[in-house]
């Protein structure tokens, strides 16, 4: 009799529908006895979207294509600790040059049940992408982008902890929405050239959080939410110029907003930025964006 861990195996692969031709392929992975699943997944260019969605599937894919060089491939296997393994990749996984109608029709959608833990990470060559995280269930979070514009957000604050983001980008522009929402521990961002904007809104189920956002020659925006405590310390050359509303500096290179309360949710961040500019603001609470007086 094959174990189970072996059996869950092949009965996921032999279930997984991998159908359609030509320029079309649609994807499917059903429930076994996973409590929590490891996404891996490598696009070289075109346009990705990630979000949740409330299936019966682990997830759910409508992938296009262009050359048969982008045609996906896939695995899926079940370990002994309930660990579901997923990976989804071109067959050619070198970054190719599409022309624009290529680059449109280039187009992986795919949806993540929101029943389900995740521990995503993605391998992006020359994208458009947008993640929406609402309502999934993460654990770790990473994302290494080529070149590109990506657009992370998080409408809905997480029912789970999610333990570290980790972003690193080498030429473009990468905007994170509603940051607090998810509920992380640690982010870590690493940036090249590029414009980036951080967006510390939303609600955050801790007492405190980690951020870390390093770029060499870029320009970088940062919100923060009204009602919360930050403390910021940077390392920043004489090429930067920097700009902090309503914050005051206490110690070399360390500065806190005024009215710091050890009592509020506190965002420990650190800013490291080789030449170019980054400005801290703050922003009304999401619930009360748009309300009058």
């Amino acid at each position: 009799m094959l174990p189970l861990c072996i059996l869950s195996f092949l009965l996921s692969l032999t279930q997984a529908v991998f159908a359609g031709g030509g320029s079309s392929s649609n994807i499917s992975i059903p429930r076994s006895s996973e409590k929590i699943v490891n996404v891996n997944l490598e696009f070289s260019s075109g346009k990705l979207e990630i979000e949740s969605d409330e299936i019966k599937d682990i997830l759910e894919a409508e992938i296009s294509f262009s050359t048969e060089t982008q045609r996906p491939k896939m695995t899926y296997e079940i370990l002994e600790d309930s660990i579901g393994y997923f990976r989804l990749f071109p067959i050619n996984k070198k970054m190719s040059i599409l022309n624009s109608s290529d680059f449109d029709e280039n187009h992986w959608r795919i949806f993540l049940t929101d029943d389900l833990k995740f521990d995503l990470n993605f391998s992006l060559g020359a994208a458009e992408a947008d993640f929406d995280l609402a309502d999934l269930r993460l654990t770790n979070f990473t994302l290494e982008n080529g070149i590109g514009e990506v657009v992370l957000k998080c409408g809905k604050q997480s029912q789970s902890s999610l333990q570290k983001i980790f972003i690193e980008s080498g030429v473009g522009e990468i905007s994170f929405y509603d940051i607090l929402n998810t509920n992380f521990e640690e982010l870590y961002f690493e940036g090249g050239v590029g414009e980036y904007i951080f967006q510390f809104t939303g609600n955050h189920i801790s007492k405190s959080a980690k951020a870390e956002i390093t770029a060499g020659f870029s320009e970088i925006e940062i919100f923060l939410q009204k009602g919360i405590s930050v403390e910021i310390k940077e390392e920043a050359s004489i090429f930067t110029d920097k700009n902090y509303e309503k914050f005051e500096k206490v110690g070399p290179s360390l500065y806190r907003n005024i009215g710091f309360d050890r009592n509020d949710f506190i965002l420990y961040l650190k800013i490291e930025l080789g030449f170019g500019e980054f400005n801290v603001n703050w922003e009304e609470p999401i619930s009360q964006k748009g309300s009058k007086n």
